[in-house]
């Protein structure tokens, strides 16, 4: 192997940061104007137009009996994490979404090792154990706030789109690996993609809200730079980068994804107290054990 092509899987690494690293922030740009189901519904209706193309060509391709993982991938991957963080930021700031974001690698083993036969020795049961402390920290920094309850509800939202992560992660590495990442992503995101864009369009208020909202044009921009790349064009990277690799090492990309997050968190003034650094810290330690040889 070349030194390219070693070096290949980590420059995807940082260039995904950067992508789903300022995810969080265009949520909460989007939901300035739209609620958790429009933003959620929008952004996969955009990502399955960008890649309308791709269903024309892969119909007559796509392996019959991988539909069902396929539209799964899809469900886990991008459908129900969109609406669970778009619902989570209209509470939780966008910096803590991006820090709890990084417990995708730890239930990714969790899954694997339950559903898919993976190893779990006890460096990584120590990593799980650790980053689900460090879980713990963060909801509990906030713990003086008045609106503690519902703060951590919330982000117990984020947990469970990691889950869904997860599953979706384990789905394509085991079940879908012979597949193209291209046709992957085309097909899980257009059995979203499609209908959710007549549900958008005909069980909402969007068109209302385009007329009336005065930031809605500025928050549907957000939204679709956020479909086309945060979950279109990096959804087919990420899956590139699970088959170069394995699921946990490209849900290794969380350790960057929180660097990205807070910056961004910062530039808008969000809070950040020093329990909640220090709950980062602690899940990226039990990350790094998981992923440790």
């Amino acid at each position: 192997m070349s030194k390219d092509q070693r070096l290949l899987p980590f420059a995807i690494l940082v260039l995904l940061a950067l992508i789903w690293g300022s995810s969080f922030i265009l949520m909460k740009k989007g939901l300035e104007a739209f609620d958790p189901i429009q933003l959620a519904m929008a952004r996969l209706s955009i990502a399955a137009i960008v890649f309308l193309p791709f269903l024309i060509s892969y119909l007559r391709n796509v392996p019959r009996k991988k539909l069902v993982i396929l539209f799964l991938s899809g469900l886990f991957g991008n459908g129900l994490p969109a609406y669970l963080f778009a619902k989570a930021e209209t509470v939780i700031d966008s910096a803590v979404a991006g820090i709890l974001n990084v417990l995708s690698p730890l239930a990714i083993l969790i899954i694997g090792a339950v559903f898919f036969g993976a190893k779990f020795s006890r460096g990584k049961i120590s990593g799980v154990l650790l980053g689900l402390v460090g879980a713990v920290i963060l909801i509990l920094a906030r713990a003086g706030d008045v609106d503690f309850i519902e703060n951590a509800q919330y982000s117990l939202l984020v947990v469970v789109a990691t889950l869904c992560y997860s599953i979706s992660s384990n789905l394509i590495a085991y079940k879908l690996k012979e597949l193209s990442p291209v046709m992957i992503t085309t097909f899980s995101l257009s059995m979203l993609g499609f209908p959710s864009m007549i549900y958008l369009f005909a069980a909402t208020d969007f068109m209302s809200v385009m007329q009336t909202h005065p930031d809605a044009w500025s928050s549907l921009g957000f939204i679709a730079v956020l479909g086309a790349l945060g979950t279109a064009v990096a959804v087919v990277i990420f899956t590139k980068l699970l088959q170069l690799t394995d699921a946990v090492f490209a849900s290794s990309v969380t350790y960057l994804i929180p660097i990205v997050a807070l910056a961004w968190g910062l530039y808008r003034h969000e809070q950040i107290v020093p329990l909640q650094i220090a709950g980062m810290v602690v899940i990226l330690s039990g990350v790094y054990l998981v992923n440790r040889k």
